[in-house]
């Protein structure tokens, strides 16, 4: 984009500039900054880094609304949000040297904040189901369940090959 003129437009490519600095990718370092992932493994913190949704947002953007049932769990990254209460008040959330905010923004649902951008910012969002999931350990239940279910759809196709698979599966266990 250029303005008329042909002047360039620094502030355009200064955003892009960081968008290249700041990747598109969660590295697991960033994660462990966040509450409550301080203490989380290393599968746990892989898992989410992949989930996470990286987005970034211009000066004067909402990223949600007072009221709004949006439950997913938001950390600040990078940048400032102004959180506007229903009577009002105002609370500026802003990062310090770079480092995210290590707590969850607004988490309550509904919203009880409008939640705006005082500059460009950068957040990271993740689905709230499935952060409570992998924060659970609930994912390698899921897995299991899964393996029991390959094992009954074998069972009920016919009785030599769900005894040959019990036979390779009692000898690799």
């Amino acid at each position: 984009r250029q303005p008329k003129g042909g002047q360039l437009n620094c502030r355009y490519i200064q955003y892009n500039f960081e968008q290249m600095v700041y990747p598109m990718l969660l590295t697991t370092d960033q994660l462990k900054t966040l509450t409550p992932l301080e203490h989380a493994d290393h599968h746990m913190l892989s898992r989410l880094a992949e989930l996470g949704d990286i987005q970034y947002l211009d000066k004067g953007e909402c990223l949600f609304e007072y009221g709004s049932n949006d439950d997913s769990k938001i950390y600040l990254l990078d940048g400032e949000l102004e959180l506007t209460a229903k009577d009002g008040r105002i609370r500026l959330v802003k990062t310090e040297q770079k480092k995210p905010v290590s707590i969850a923004i607004a988490s309550l649902v509904p919203r009880q904040y409008t939640v705006t951008a005082k500059a460009e910012t950068r957040i990271v969002r993740f689905e709230s189901q499935e952060f409570e999931q992998i924060l659970n350990g609930d994912e390698e239940i899921t897995l299991e369940a899964d393996d029991q279910d390959d094992v009954n759809i074998l069972d009920e196709k016919s009785g030599v090959e769900a005894d040959i698979f019990t036979q390779i599966f009692v000898d690799i266990t």
